[in-house]
């Protein structure tokens, strides 16, 4: 890694803490700071590193969900370019969120069920850590096209696979998520005859939040600049869970904690959220006038702040509380005003697809391209490295590997063995039945090697009648075992189907190496041990 690189990393984790502990301000600008340093020809991986880390502190941190969205995708392309899934995965699943703020269901479902697909192609630790990240924007998609009885089940598929990464996540920021979700469900059905289990599974996660912090963990969020947010909406969600389960002293309490929170962590979308749990507990009290009003400034602020969801919130907070007082007029038009609200942001939303797809179809063009450049250089590069007989790696690159490999042994310790095969007698097979008959017994002694080893390990023929074997992660009673393996699958293999009365065997010689070792040390080990196996088949053939 260059010094260069080093230093923007260095500058996004920085950014990363700054997040995570709600200094928006000062984490974009170690972002921009990061970004500055980028040359033109620097690998996209790091190009989009910065801009996700960009995109999530001003999704989460600053409000800011069109310039989000944008950035969001842009990570996701130099991701897709860089061939990188899991990082993919992530900025997908930021897009999807930044668009479900923005009412753009259709964009946020896509980009969260694309991250679903790219996260659940492997087990693997990073992989599980992406279906958390992935399944969690499915549930937020879900919930922005008010389909709740699919956002629950995406919650608690999070929650679960959360539990089962090594080591497991802190699920506090997915119940929280899952709190909120069950809120938002309740205060659009509640006047239709919600489901009373709502408020129960409601309070169950937010239990779990509670026990949680009360272990002491919870300070670590799942993407960037959450944690504050987590707790932020935590006390939203709990305050609006005591207005609803007609606890007021309990619920003034807790309202006038939420706000401390603001003014203690200030978003630009807070105050509007505080405006909502203010008039929710002025309805509980029956002042309904006030409670009106508040519903108007809440609305207000949240058009300011370009916070599509609370806007509807609002909107429906409107009309809810119009139609208690008999004023239906207000209340129809509160609702055509959501309405409207939400067709605009399908239109929008449907722009935005349309421009994504023209950039991937961009994208996929120079990848091809690209792809057709790599494949010739790999094919020349393959050609220099590989036995034209045999197919197998050649001397080259056999003494390539294993000199990495030694050296790493001598690094760190790790097991490694050399295995060294011989084909006994083989001037004899080529004096006797041709030396056409000999290249086909050397390609047959290839596929069969191949077929015996692992696929971390890489066969090679030397030349001649020689190949060698590097087994990593291999200890030298293994390594006898696979010779033994190997010798006896040669010798039984249908040699009579190259040419009648053809026998063939094999002589192995293993070495373990060792700390200290070279590759010349290790391999006259092999060397010796594969002519004391061949000298035993001699004495023994007679």
């Amino acid at each position: 890694m260059s010094e260069q690189a080093a230093e923007v990393l260095a500058l996004l984790e920085q950014a990363n803490e700054l997040a995570r502990l709600g200094q928006g301000q000062e984490a974009i600008a170690r972002v921009q700071a990061a970004q500055a340093l980028l040359p033109d020809d620097t690998s996209p991986h790091l190009t989009a590193e910065a801009e996700l880390c960009q995109a999530s502190i001003e999704l989460r941190l600053l409000g800011q969900f069109e310039e989000a969205l944008a950035m969001a995708r842009q990570a996701a392309l130099h991701f897709q370019q860089a061939r990188e899934a899991h990082g993919e995965c992530r900025a997908l699943a930021t897009q999807a969120i930044a668009a479900s703020r923005l009412g753009y269901y259709e964009t946020a479902l896509d980009c969260a069920l694309m991250a679903v697909k790219l996260s659940t192609r492997s087990e693997s630790p990073d992989a599980l850590k992406a279906q958390v990240v992935a399944y969690q924007a499915v549930s937020v998609a879900m919930f922005s096209g008010r389909n709740y009885a699919d956002a629950a089940p995406a919650s608690e598929q999070a929650i679960d696979i959360a539990g089962r990464c090594t080591p497991p996540l802190d699920t506090f920021e997915l119940h929280v998520d899952a709190a909120s979700t069950e809120s938002l469900r309740y205060f659009v059905e509640r006047d239709t005859g919600a489901d009373p289990q709502v408020l129960e599974r409601m309070s169950r996660h937010l239990e779990a939040c509670d026990r949680i912090q009360a272990l002491g963990l919870g300070t670590r969020s799942i993407g960037t600049g959450g944690h504050t947010n987590n707790l932020l909406i935590h006390a939203l969600s709990k305050t609006l869970w005591l207005v609803w389960r007609q606890d007021e002293p309990a619920a003034t309490a807790q309202l006038a904690v939420f706000k401390a929170m603001i003014r203690l962590y200030p978003r630009p979308w807070l105050e509007a959220a505080s405006v909502w749990a203010e008039a929710e507990l002025l309805r509980l009290r029956g002042d309904l006038l006030a409670a009106r009003q508040r519903s108007v400034d809440m609305v207000d602020i949240a058009l300011r702040t370009q916070h599509e969801t609370l806007t509807g919130i609002g909107l429906r907070l409107q009309a809810q509380l119009a139609e208690l007082v008999g004023d239906y007029r207000a209340a129809v038009a509160a609702l055509r005003s959501l309405d409207r609200r939400e067709q605009e942001a399908r239109s929008r939303s449907l722009r935005g697809r349309l421009a994504v797809v023209e950039r991937q179809f961009e994208l996929r063009q120079r990848n091809l391209q690209l792809d057709a450049v790599e494949a010739d250089r790999s094919h020349f590069a393959r050609l220099a490295l590989e036995d034209g007989l045999t197919g197998l790696p050649n001397r080259r690159c056999a003494e390539e590997e294993i000199q990495r490999a030694v050296a790493h042994v001598t690094e760190t310790g790790a097991d490694l063995c050399v295995a060294m095969v011989d084909v006994n007698a083989f001037k004899q097979i080529n004096d006797n039945f041709s030396h056409g008959v000999g290249d086909l017994v050397l390609k047959s002694i290839g596929s069969i090697i191949r077929s015996c080893v692992r696929e971390r390990d890489i066969p090679a023929r030397l030349g001649g009648d020689e190949f060698v074997l590097l087994l990593r992660d291999t200890r030298g009673h293994q390594a006898e075992q696979l010779a033994e393996r190997l010798s006896q699958a040669v010798s039984q293999h249908d040699w009579s189907s190259v040419h009648p009365g053809l026998q063939v065997s094999i002589s192995v010689g293993v070495a373990q190496a060792a700390p200290g070792d070279t590759m010349s040390t290790v391999i006259d080990r092999a060397d010796a041990g594969m002519y004391a196996s061949k000298r035993q088949h001699q004495t023994s053939a007679r």
